[in-house]
């Protein structure tokens, strides 16, 4: 529907006046920009560019390395100058446009320093190298899209790092005896104190890498109890540094515990409005107590499952405190759809009979149906009293 139609429509239902109606469709109009005009001279830019870069590739070699540490500053420089253009101009889009390409020659320049001194790497130095020289660019940027990029960078390569490091790797192998997994658990700790330390100081200055910091936590944390549900079967099976199936440290669960309902605190005394600690936490008492488990297929199929349905639970009380009604949908569509795909995996045997599927469908609606009690009721309850019951 295009804006003039959708304007008759507001005026009929008595959202806008007649003058209100004509005020906006000129506003807009003077507003519009010239799509057709603007891909033309995108395409025009991507075709000079690509001529450029043609004419350098097919003259490398002759080119000395002097003349390629000399190009690689001049486009630097020049990307530098156009980013200053365009914050003082107020050009936002143009100049988030040409962060990404200044983070991009960053890149390459690293990798033409490398190729002109013959300087050979086997790990993953150089992105390292390449997200500590992207910090400074990070405060220029007022969308999430280059810190997206740049925290896996950073972190990845960083651990990369230092897992090549024989102090490191001895620590996690004394770590990882506590349990299977502990050292993911405690750098997922680490984790998490870093996303509330960067939101306690970079909240109202610089929101985009706060966002995109819980983002990449939020989602690996999502990941890690999908790989011990789904892929691992309920056991994290052995530690990455070292494998303690002969049972939990109680120490050193009890310190990891300790540290996890430590975050737990933090986050309700920040007020970060996050329950990270609190997933973490259910994740040290299934990974801790995995092992514990019976050596039985079906018994940790259970395990896992029972760790996901309660980290969803978590996220669907959170989602309904703080009144984020799409979470809430998704996690509860989430629980509903686990316990079916069990519920299936046990007693798949019975969708082969009439009577089997009729079964499964009555499982399925009372799923729904306790869901639908469960969403009237008052066990979850928003700030004020009110229910979740406006929840589709």
């Amino acid at each position: 529907m295009n804006l003039l139609k959708k304007l008759d429509s507001w005026e009929s239902a008595g959202l806008v006046s007649e003058a209100q109606k004509q005020a906006i469709a000129a506003f807009e109009q003077r507003c519009h920009k010239p799509r057709g005009l603007m891909a033309l001279l995108i395409i025009s830019a991507l075709f000079i560019g690509t001529g450029f870069i043609s004419l350098i590739a097919a003259n490398w070699d002759n080119i000395s390395g002097t003349v390629k540490i000399g190009l690689d500053w001049l486009a630097l420089g020049s990307a530098a100058g156009v980013i200053l253009f365009c914050s003082k101009k107020g050009k936002e889009t143009a100049k988030e446009i040409w962060l990404l390409i200044y983070a991009l020659l960053i890149l390459g320049s690293i990798g033409l320093t490398a190729q002109v001194f013959q300087i050979q790497s086997y790990d993953l130095r150089g992105w390292f190298i390449w997200s500590l020289l992207l910090i400074p660019l990070l405060p220029w940027s007022n969308k999430p899209i280059l810190a997206m990029a740049w925290v896996p960078v950073f972190i990845y390569s960083g651990f990369d790092l230092l897992v090549r490091q024989n102090w490191f790797s001895e620590m996690c192998r004394r770590i990882d005896r506590a349990f299977d997994g502990a050292t993911w658990i405690v750098l997922l700790i680490l984790g998490t104190l870093a996303y509330s330390g960067l939101k306690f100081r970079l909240q109202n200055s610089k929101p985009q890498i706060v966002r995109a910091w819980g983002f990449w936590l939020a989602l690996t944390l999502a990941l890690s109890i999908v790989f011990f549900d789904v892929i691992s079967d309920g056991g994290w099976r052995s530690g990455y540094f070292y494998d303690s199936r002969q049972g939990p440290d109680g120490s050193g669960t009890a310190l990891i515990m300790l540290a996890a309902t430590f975050l737990i605190w933090l986050e309700q005394k920040l007020g970060s409005g996050k329950i990270f600690g609190l997933l973490i936490g259910l994740m040290v008492f299934f990974f801790a107590g995995s092992t514990l488990i019976p050596e039985s297929r079906l018994a940790h199929q259970m395990w896992g499952v029972l760790l996901t349905l309660s980290a969803l639970g978590a996220v669907m009380a959170y989602a309904c405190h703080t009144g984020r009604h799409q979470l809430l949908n998704w996690a509860t569509g989430l629980a509903i759809l686990r316990i079916f795909i069990i519920y299936l995996q046990v007693f798949g045997s019975l969708l082969l009979t009439g009577i089997g599927l009729i079964s499964s469908g009555v499982v399925l609606l009372l799923l729904i149906a306790g869901w639908n009690h469960l969403r009237r009721g008052e066990i979850f309850n928003k700030p004020g009293g009110q229910s979740c019951q406006n929840v589709n």
